[in-house]
């Protein structure tokens, strides 16, 4: 809320992550895609394509621990999509051991 008050967007997204990787920790997998998707929003706003990829990739093991292999694989596509257009080779890598 804090970040919010003061206009600090990339910590507004940062906190949203912190907050989703919480509820994923404790297997609360809609609760974390819900913080995982106003992660996505705020990123997306910014422009801030390092914050968009990894926010893709937690949204990717929620998927998966949902069982829902479509989004999973949707998501961990935007993320190689992302490391490429970033030239991150590290994290195409990442983006394929991701779904494999």
């Amino acid at each position: 809320e804090k970040c919010k008050q003061a206009k600090d967007r990339r910590g507004e997204t940062a906190m949203a992550i912190c907050v989703g990787s919480v509820h994923q920790s404790v297997h609360k997998h809609d609760a974390a895609l819900q913080s995982f998707a106003d992660a996505l929003e705020v990123a997306r706003s910014i422009g801030d394509k390092e914050l968009e990829a990894t926010t893709l990739a937690l949204c990717v093991k929620s998927h998966l621990h949902r069982e829902f292999p479509e989004e999973a694989q949707r998501d961990a596509a935007a993320y190689l999509a992302l490391k490429r257009e970033l030239k991150d080779l590290a994290g195409e890598a990442k983006a394929l051991l991701l779904v494999a």
